[in-house]
């Protein structure tokens, strides 16, 4: 399957909202909260022309070597990150101007 990038936008603002007020003529406590409020949002995805998957599979398949062909792995993988590498100029501006219009 071909890889996905999606771009979301939010608009937002806070309202400062007055959750009450409470005392006599001379003197008046209040407390107030603030609120986001979403005025709008819009999605869109980024259309490839081509693509490579360029994962590195190496390091489990070898892994699994030292237990025996069991799905255990020597080493644990504290976090993952993906990376979008555009081949040539063509690539970035397709890229950049999908994303100006998102």
């Amino acid at each position: 399957n071909p890889p996905t990038v999606k771009w979301t936008v939010r608009c937002y603002h806070y309202e400062n909202r007055l959750l009450g007020a409470r005392g006599d003529l001379k003197r008046i406590e209040s407390s107030t909260s603030s609120k986001k409020v979403i005025t709008h949002t819009a999605t869109s995805e980024f259309n490839f022309g081509s693509w490579k998957d360029n994962t590195v599979t190496s390091v489990f398949a070898r892994s699994q070597s030292f237990h025996d062909g069991k799905s255990m792995a020597p080493f644990t993988k504290l976090s993952l990150s993906k990376i979008l590498v555009l081949s040539d100029a063509k690539a970035r501006e397709d890229y950049f101007s999908q994303q100006a219009l998102s």
